[in-house]
């Protein structure tokens, strides 16, 4: 994550590309969360972790998935994705209702 002049981190840059792991802190950085506070969270088992050697890492998609957000908008892949919305459903016209309520 980039840091600010001012020594904070950019969360929203932060989150546009996500690793597939991300440390305790950086989760709690972008839960808006303390680090002591996110480390009692995982250890509470609020907050998804797995622990690879010393390290205790949050699975992003997990996070993502926690916050009701899409990880696949989100988490790096081979293949970055530009972040746009979904296109809109489709509206009926008038002439397909009409014909819809006579058949």
């Amino acid at each position: 994550m980039s840091p600010t002049p001012e020594g904070q981190v950019d969360t929203v840059s932060a989150r546009s590309h996500l690793p597939p792991t991300i440390s305790v802190e950086e989760a709690g950085t972008i839960l808006g969360i303390s680090r002591r506070a996110a480390y009692r969270a995982v250890h509470r088992g609020e907050l998804p972790a797995v622990r690879i050697g010393r390290r205790l890492l949050v699975p992003s998609a997990r996070l993502l998935h926690l916050l009701g957000l899409d990880p696949n908008d989100w988490v790096e892949d081979a293949t970055p994705r530009q972040l746009q919305p979904p296109p809109p459903a489709p509206r009926p016209t008038l002439a397909s209702s009409a014909n819809e309520s006579r058949g």
